[in-house]
């Protein structure tokens, strides 16, 4: 049996958090979430065993791209994906520089979500066997 992975998710909309957080628990995932970039980053700070990060592109204060970049800064093992209505190139562009894998669509049907979370989940899966064998 898999492990339960721990997803975080980040949407400054709290409807949009509750129902993104409903959907994938159904899906047995074990979900955080956090309303703006700066409690996203407390909370990745704290959570170490934290797979996937879908942030929302469009938030005040640090936008999705300046909350995966500082992410990034002191985590190379989860998973980031935007998760977002803004699908601009531009959006899809800056994510991608921040160290984002993919970038979801909001308003696309939820199976295409719960295949690019369980691709993230696979790709952490995949990165932390590899830190493993590395260090031994």
């Amino acid at each position: 049996m898999k492990p339960t992975r721990k997803i975080l998710v980040v949407d400054d909309d709290q409807d949009n958090r509750d129902s993104t957080q409903g959907v994938l628990e159904q899906w047995g995932f074990q979900v955080i979430t956090a309303a703006s970039g700066i409690e996203a980053i407390s909370l990745a700070k704290a959570n170490d065993d934290i797979a996937v990060i879908l942030l929302d592109y469009r938030m005040p204060g640090k936008d999705g791209a300046q909350t995966a970049q500082e992410i990034r800064e002191f985590n190379q093992t989860s998973v980031i994906a935007m998760y977002s209505c803004d699908d601009t190139q531009r959006a899809a562009v800056q994510s991608h520089r921040a160290g984002a894998i993919d970038f979801i669509e909001k308003e696309e049907d939820t199976k295409y979500l719960r295949a690019a979370v369980e691709k993230a989940c696979q790709k952490y899966e995949e990165s932390f066997r590899s830190r493993v064998i590395a260090a031994h």
